[in-house]
C-alpha cells in the first residue's frame, strides 16, 4: 500500500503521542552518482531504510534499546487517522515484550529542507571541491589522485563531516511515503536517478547490503519525493 504521509499538528493528540511543531532543515548523504543524478535533473527521489535516527515513534524519539524491540516483521500500514484524529499513512508496529503498538513516522515531513553532504575536500584558500564532479585542466574527472601530481593522494573526506556551509544541494521535501523496497516501479527506478528496476538493485545492494538491508531483505523504506530549491555548478 502506498500513499503520502502528512503529520498535522493537534490540541488533541493521544496520551504519549506528540508532533513537531515547525519545519526543519535535515543534512541528507548521497554518493557520487546520485549527486551527479540531482545535478543533472534525473533525480527527485531517494529511499532510506526506516531506522530510529530517521523515524519518530508515537510522535517522539525512543531510545535504541526500545527500538530494537519493535517487531517489523508484522508491521502494516495504517491509512489513519490515528484515534486521537492525526491523519495517516504511518506504519503500524508491534512491541511483542511491551504487548503494546506503536505509530513511526518520518522525521521529515513535507515543506522540510534537505541538504546534501557529499564527499568532498578543501583547498589551500578553504573553497570546497566535490568529488562527484571534480576535474582536471582537461576537463577529466579525477576522484583520487591531484591533478598534475599523481604522487600526492588527495585526502578527500566522507560526506558525513561535511559542514552545512560547504553544501551545494538543497532540496525541499515533497511528499512522503511508507512502503517495502520491493513496492518500487519502473517509474520510481527511473526517480531515482536510475535506467531500471535492475540498475536501482545494484545501486541500492552496494550501499545497503552490508548493513542487512540488502534488496532480498526487502526492509520497510521511507520514499522521500523532493524538489531541488538550489544546486551549484557541476
Amino acid at each position: 500500500m502506498r500513499g503520502s504521509v502528512h503529520i498535522e499538528n493537534t490540541e488533541d493528540t493521544e496520551i504519549g503521542e506528540a508532533y513537531p511543531l515547525q519545519r526543519k532543515e535535515h543534512p541528507i548523504l548521497f554518493s557520487g552518482a546520485m549527486v551527479r543524478a540531482i545535478l543533472k535533473g534525473r533525480k527527485h527521489q531517494t529511499r532510506r531504510v526506516i531506522t530510529r535516527r530517521n523515524s519518530l515513534v508515537d510522535g517522539r524519539s525512543s531510545s535504541q534499546d526500545f527500538w530494537d524491540k519493535l517487531n517489523f516483521d508484522d508491521a502494516y500500514i495504517d491509512n489513519g487517522p490515528s484515534p486521537a484524529g492525526n491523519p495517516g499513512p504511518y506504519l503500524h508496529v508491534s512491541h511483542p515484550m511491551n504487548d503494546t503498538v506503536h505509530r513511526i513516522y518520518p522525521r521529515m515531513q513535507t515543506g522540510d529542507r534537505l541538504w546534501a553532504r557529499e564527499t568532498f575536500t578543501l583547498t589551500q584558500y578553504g573553497k570546497p571541491v566535490y568529488r562527484a564532479t571534480a576535474t582536471d585542466r582537461k576537463g577529466m574527472r579525477w576522484s583520487s589522485i591531484e591533478v598534475d601530481n599523481p604522487e600526492h593522494e588527495v585526502l578527500w573526506k566522507p560526506s558525513i563531516f561535511m559542514p552545512r556551509w560547504a553544501s551545494r544541494i538543497l532540496l525541499e521535501e515533497k511528499g512522503v511515503r511508507v512502503e517495502r523496497i520491493q513496492d518500487i516501479t519502473n517509474e520510481d527506478a527511473r526517480a531515482e536517478g536510475t535506467a531500471s528496476i535492475k540498475t536501482f538493485i545494484a545501486l541500492w545492494n552496494s550501499i545497503n547490503a552490508k548493513r542487512g538491508y540488502g534488496w532480498e531483505a526487502n526492509p520497510w523504506v521511507w520514499v522521500n519525493e523532493f524538489s531541488v530549491l538550489y544546486k551549484g555548478k557541476e
